[in-house]
């Protein structure tokens, strides 16, 4: 998921630099929101090995609890923007932020590609 977080920041932030016509700001937002986005699936992922280890009452209490934390992250982060926004585009990192979202639809397709580049170099070498 991380490299579709990447794949995705790198296209939003030509395109979007392009039709904003912030060459700066839009892609420092974008990139900013996408590495919120990072530590947020780090976290998620951390969750999820903790939630497998307790029993289910706690589990609930510990994902719930996890989640209420991200989504007050994203909300912080898009305070940040906002203030700095003569720095960073929050439109930008509101998008980066939506690359952890997109990440998990295109999660199937890259998983696909690299297993596809994977046997395709296994085969060269032979």
């Amino acid at each position: 998921m991380i490299i579709a977080i990447a794949l995705q920041a790198a296209v939003i932030c030509i395109v979007g630099a392009v039709l904003t016509k912030q060459y700066i700001t839009f892609p420092a937002g974008v990139l900013f929101g996408c590495a919120a986005a990072a530590g947020l699936l780090s976290n998620m992922m951390k969750s999820v090995t903790v939630i497998v280890e307790l029993d289910p009452e706690r589990a609930k209490r510990y994902g719930i609890r996890q989640s209420v934390t991200r989504m007050a992250v994203m909300g912080l982060m898009l305070c940040v923007a906002v203030y700095f926004e003569e720095y960073i585009s929050p439109w930008g990192a509101l998008i980066g932020l939506a690359t952890l979202k997109f990440s998990a639809y295109l999660q199937a397709a890259v998983h696909r590609a690299f297993e596809s580049l994977e046997r395709k170099k296994g085969r060269k070498e032979k």
